[in-house]
């Protein structure tokens, strides 16, 4: 495959997942991905980990108080440890529900993108959530971690019995 590549299977996403049971008030809290017009991420749910830095630095991204409460640091530095990464940029959960897309789009604008290299850990994935990514598809299933090339069109139809929730993890990967 060119657009996608699993990197391992078998995370514990239990924690996370418990804990994100406990704390339904995070969702959506900050809507900076979903509410903008002509978003493609308007039917997906947000829990923001780790984003933008108050400075304005448009490389830097600073913890959210929802990152210690869901106990989510670890498995996001276990993650740029996994792949020899220098730096953690954004993290961030997100939830797409049954029968509701992620509309195609690239990840293309700005130094963000061309600096960061994109994983996603799939806390909650089931047969039916179909992730696109140039002219492959792949369903990303629970406890799977995935490298893909988000600067190619993507797109993403849950057409699984529950929600696709998966965390969002950007890592520097200096070469």
């Amino acid at each position: 495959m060119r657009y996608f590549y699993m990197l391992t299977a078998g995370i514990n996403t239990q924690p996370i997942m418990n804990s994100l049971m406990r704390h339904h008030e995070l969702w959506d809290a900050d809507d900076t991905r979903t509410s903008f017009e002509g978003t493609p991420h308007a039917d997906v749910h947000d829990i923001l980990l780790r984003f933008g830095s108050p400075d304005g630095d448009d490389l830097e991204a600073v913890d959210t108080p929802a990152m210690a409460l869901l106990g989510a640091k670890q498995m996001a530095l276990d993650i740029l440890k996994l792949v020899n990464g220098s730096r953690l940029g954004r993290v961030v959960i997100t939830k797409t529900e049954p029968g509701k897309k992620i509309l195609p789009h690239k990840d293309t604008l700005g130094k963000y993108a061309e600096y960061y290299t994109r994983y996603h850990i799939v806390l909650q994935g089931l047969p039916g959530s179909l992730f696109t990514c140039g002219d492959e598809t792949v369903q990303m299933l629970t406890g799977q971690l995935f490298w893909f090339d988000a600067a190619a069109e993507h797109s993403v139809v849950n057409n699984s019995a529950d929600d696709r929730i998966h965390m969002l993890v950007d890592v520097r990967i200096d070469v």
